[in-house]
C-alpha cells in the first residue's frame, strides 16, 4: 500500500513539474527588443484606389500619432535592454533575419528619421501593439463583478473583449507561452471631440512589459 502512495505521488508530482514547464517555459535574456511598428496598408491601399485622399491621410496620421505614442512610452518607461523599431512592411526580412534589407530606428525617431545599421544581433524578443489570439488567451468579461478577481485586481493579465495589448513573439514570430505573450495596455484617442486637430492617440504600457521581463529573468 505505502508503494502505491509513493508512485501516485512520484505521478503527481511529475505531472506538476510538466505542466508549469509547458505552461511557462523557459527563455533565454534578450539583448534586445525589437517593436514592430504597424501601418494601416490594406486600408490605405483600398481607399488609395477609390481615390479617396482625405481618408488615406487621416488613417496615415493616425498610423503616424500612434506609432510616435509608443516611441515615447518605451523612451520614458522601458529600461530592460534597447529597444529598435522597424515598420511592419519590413516583417518578412525581419523574420528571414534579413538584417541588411530591414529599416531599424531607435527612440530618435521622435525627432528625425534616423536610421540604425544592424549587421547581427544576439538573442532578441519582438513585440508589437495588436488583437490576442482567440484561441491562444482568455477573455473575460470585466463587468461581471465577483468573478475572475485575479485579473481585474490587475494581478494577472488578461484580454477583455479583445482589447490591444502588447505581444511578444521569438525570433519566429511565434507568440511567447506563459505570462510573457500577452501584456495589457492602455490605447486611448485624447483631445477635444469638437477640435478634430487635438485628437490623438495615447499608448501606456511599456512600464507594464518592463516589470514583467525583470521579474521573470530575475527569478
Amino acid at each position: 500500500m505505502n508503494r502505491f502512495f509513493s508512485i501516485l505521488l512520484l505521478f503527481i508530482c511529475s505531472s506538476s513539474l510538466i505542466v508549469a514547464q509547458t505552461s511557462d517555459p523557459n527563455y533565454y535574456k534578450p539583448n534586445v527588443l525589437l517593436v514592430m511598428m504597424n501601418e494601416s496598408t490594406t486600408k490605405i491601399e483600398a481607399y488609395e484606389r477609390r481615390d479617396m485622399k482625405e481618408e488615406v491621410a487621416k488613417i496615415k496620421l493616425s498610423d503616424e500619432q500612434t506609432n510616435r505614442s509608443i516611441v515615447r512610452d518605451f523612451k520614458k518607461n522601458f529600461t530592460f535592454c534597447p529597444v529598435y523599431y522597424f515598420y511592419s512592411i519590413d516583417y518578412d526580412d525581419v523574420k528571414a533575419r534579413k538584417w541588411e534589407d530591414v529599416t531599424f530606428y531607435d527612440a530618435d525617431l521622435l525627432t528625425s528619421k534616423k536610421m540604425i545599421e544592424v549587421a547581427s544581433l544576439g538573442n532578441y524578443f519582438i513585440s508589437e501593439v495588436n488583437y490576442p489570439p482567440i484561441t491562444d488567451y482568455e477573455v473575460i468579461d470585466p463587468s461581471k463583478a465577483g468573478r475572475k478577481n485575479d485579473y481585474l485586481n490587475g494581478t494577472e493579465d488578461y484580454a477583455g473583449t479583445r482589447d490591444y495589448c502588447l505581444l511578444l513573439y521569438d525570433d519566429q514570430f511565434k507568440l511567447l507561452k506563459g505570462k510573457l505573450g500577452v501584456t495589457n495596455i492602455s490605447l486611448r484617442r485624447t483631445g477635444n471631440i469638437f477640435k478634430p486637430s487635438t485628437l490623438q492617440y495615447q499608448f501606456s504600457g511599456a512600464d507594464r512589459l518592463n516589470d514583467k521581463l525583470k521579474k521573470y529573468f530575475a527569478e
